[in-house]
């Protein structure tokens, strides 16, 4: 799901101009997300596959469904190496979505849109600090 982006860390994003894909990190595991939220690798890797099993399916703003962003990647980082203008992290879960509308693209490229974020309910528990 597109996103405009709320988390202060630093967001992993690649713009391939002439394909028109957008790469950015989905979740990563063993941080704390932008809702003060952590998940551990088995989560991370749990939620991509069933991301992939039971939905595929894309929105702006977790408000607008769309078929103008279409999954083409997707999958759980077996190593941490450089993409775009940051660092993919072992363990993290990235995606690649093929943006077909000209105004989406353009928000894409704008900065508009910097990421993804998972909407998705879940058993929580409670950490020590």
């Amino acid at each position: 799901m597109l996103k405009t982006n709320i988390n202060t860390t630093p967001i992993l994003k690649s713009l391939d101009e002439e394909k028109r894909l957008f790469t950015a990190v989905v979740l990563r595991p063993n941080e704390v997300d932008a809702h003060g939220d952590i998940y551990d690798n088995e989560v991370v890797e749990k939620a991509a596959h069933d991301y992939m099993i039971y939905s595929q399916g894309s929105n702006l703003q977790h408000l607008i469904p769309t078929d103008q962003a279409v999954v083409v990647e997707s999958y759980i980082a077996k190593a941490s190496h450089t993409i775009g203008n940051g660092e993919i992290v072992e363990g993290d879960w990235i995606m690649t979505m093929k943006i077909l509308d000209d105004g989406l693209w353009e928000l894409c490229k704008e900065g508009v849109f910097t990421g993804f974020s998972v909407g998705c309910v879940g058993t929580v528990e409670m950490l020590d600090d």
